[in-house]
């Protein structure tokens, strides 16, 4: 589905392949898919992981690889990324050590309510 857009290059469709990739089981490949997306837009991770926080609004607006496409990318892609466990566990694992959070922050935000961000 998402090979359709090979060559899309929003942070939405790099991030999203970060999350097929390992949905369909293929770590090796999710490895170099999020240093790909990483590139696309370095803070859509840092929204998903809750290390920036969320604006009280969506931004109407963003430049590619600003801090309001990637919120506006992690707007959508929170829930879904929350919602499967693994993968959630996973991008916290890949985090920079510059940005690292403790695992157990992981499983405190996997029991915290979205809070609306995303589709439920």
């Amino acid at each position: 589905m998402i090979a359709g857009f090979r060559d899309d290059t929003t942070a939405f469709f790099a991030w999203s392949r970060v999350l097929e990739r390992l949905l369909t089981g293929d770590t090796v490949a999710a490895k170099i898919e999020i240093q790909k997306a990483r590139r696309v837009n370095p803070y859509v991770e840092q929204y998903l992981v809750e290390k920036l926080p969320f604006p009280a609004e969506r931004p109407t607006h963003c430049k590619l690889g600003s801090e309001e496409e990637a919120s506006l990318c992690a707007f959508e892609l929170f829930s879904i990324w929350k919602n499967n466990k693994e993968p959630f566990f996973w991008i916290f694992q890949q985090l920079d050590p510059e940005y690292f959070i403790e695992v157990s922050t992981a499983q405190e935000l996997l029991d915290a309510p979205a809070n609306g961000r995303g589709v439920q």
